[in-house]
């Protein structure tokens, strides 16, 4: 799991505002984008444009209006779609995937697909990371040789993604230093030892 360590950590740092863009600095979907988009989406399922198609395309563009989120969660009467890009991409290639669309109801329904399915794999790199955090240090504790051999074979990128910042050096607020872990202090001359060397 170890050498692994870098990779995992990037895809939760690139998935996390996927699947929380109201709590990050992160574009959202514009009314202007979200036509855009859906335009592709109803030209690639053959639909024709007429009065009927107008109408999908304006009741499902409404929902990227910030005016209706506001609406929905004051009656609670709906709920808010994720504004997300790359989540709108996703409905729309699943939509395209299964050449129908044919209500503003299916629409909403992939975007929660969607965005249920970016949540699930933050869940899952979280849910790995603690993993190997735990198991890392329950090695260093109980086995520090094993703990040195394992090290020995990643990078400095590798032991830099396991410096947790709950074990590092602190001031408190009354200004006394609070020491780092004898776990972290080992990462870090590793880390440094590393770098000297280039690895």
């Amino acid at each position: 799991m170890l050498p692994r360590a870098v990779i995992v950590n990037a895809a939760h740092a690139a998935l996390w505002p996927v699947a929380h863009p109201h709590m990050v600095a992160t574009p959202v979907v514009t009314v202007q984008t979200a036509f855009l988009m859906l335009t592709v989406l109803l030209r690639s399922v053959g639909k024709v444009k007429n009065v009927e198609t107008d109408a999908l395309l304006a009741q499902c563009i409404e929902m990227f209006n910030p005016d209706s989120d506001v609406a929905g969660q004051a009656t609670g009467m709906w709920t808010p779609i994720s504004k997300h890009p790359v989540i709108l991409a996703l409905a729309i290639k699943k939509l395209i995937y299964k050449s129908v669309f044919t209500s503003a109801a299916e629409f909403r329904e992939a975007m929660a697909e969607a965005r249920a399915a970016i949540l699930r794999l933050v869940n899952d790199t979280e849910n790995w990371s603690e993993l190997l955090r735990k198991s890392d240090r329950c090695v260093f504790e109980f086995d520090r040789a094993a703990w040195d051999t394992a090290y020995a074979r990643v990078g400095a990128d590798v032991v830099r993604a396991m410096q947790d910042h709950d074990e590092e050096p602190y001031e408190e607020d009354d200004g006394e230093e609070v020491p780092a872990l004898p776990r972290w202090l080992a990462l870090e001359q590793m880390r440094l030892a590393k770098q000297e060397c280039g690895t």
